[in-house]
């Protein structure tokens, strides 16, 4: 199991939905299938568009964070002399932020955006702005203390 990287995806996406339904019932967690900021140019040609559903979708009163877990040995790459986020989480991440703020609109417009991929090795905690929405990629070091993993799960969407 330990060693089936897609179980593990599933089960570290499971825990930190899970975490967040538990820790912030004040918050509303779950997916979101998100629609397209598409126009089909003929009839039919949207069903060829993929699914688009988020990991995680918390929605507060006042803010929305959609976050796309992950689970890889290493949250960076090696891409000529400096580690580089993955290019497709990044693409990912900014797909839905895009596409919900043109087809929702409202709370969707300023939703945050968190790529989270458990610790392996250096700590990871970067935030910049893509197209006015705030995109975080953070670490959570699964082999810490449950204190510390709890402290920093909440700190994530403070």
């Amino acid at each position: 199991f330990l060693h089936d990287e897609v179980r593990m995806r599933m089960l570290f996406q499971r825990f930190v939905r899970k975490f967040y339904t538990r820790e912030r019932p004040d918050l509303k967690v779950g997916a979101d299938r998100l629609e397209w900021a598409a126009v089909p140019e003929r009839p039919g040609d949207e069903a060829v568009l993929p699914v688009m559903e988020t990991d995680i979708t918390i929605s507060g009163k006042n803010q929305i964070w959609i976050i796309d877990t992950k689970y890889y040995a290493d949250a960076l790459r090696i891409r000529t002399s400096a580690p580089k986020l993955i290019s497709e989480n990044l693409y990912q991440i900014y797909a839905y932020l895009k596409n919900a703020a043109e087809t929702r609109g409202g709370l969707y417009s300023m939703a945050e955006g968190i790529l989270l991929y458990p610790q392996n090795g250096a700590v990871l905690d970067a935030a910049f702005r893509i197209s006015g929405h705030r995109v975080r990629a953070c670490t959570v070091d699964l082999g810490a203390d449950w204190r510390e993993i709890h402290r920093r799960l909440l700190e994530i969407i403070a």
